[in-house]
């Protein structure tokens, strides 16, 4: 038997992780989310974190045909 040690990774923290980046730049690519995720359980917990940003309306999803692309949304005032 094999023995893998796994890390734990919260999807809140992916979350945050994800926010300030969109908060400094805006907008983010689907392919540069994942850049700097450094091994499965962090790409698992970033990919889940932006399905539920996503399904809040905290940010709005963009197709041109060769890129997705995530864009902020605006709060409400």
């Amino acid at each position: 038997f094999r023995v893998y040690s796994c890390q734990t990774v919260s999807v809140s923290s992916r979350v945050i992780h994800l926010l300030r980046r969109l908060y400094k730049t805006n907008t983010i690519k689907y392919e540069d989310i994942f850049l700097d995720q450094k091994d499965r359980d962090e790409v698992v917990a970033m990919f889940v974190a932006l399905l539920g940003l996503i399904r809040d309306g905290r940010v709005k999803v963009t197709d041109d045909g060769d890129h997705i692309t995530f864009i902020r949304k605006a709060k409400k005032k």
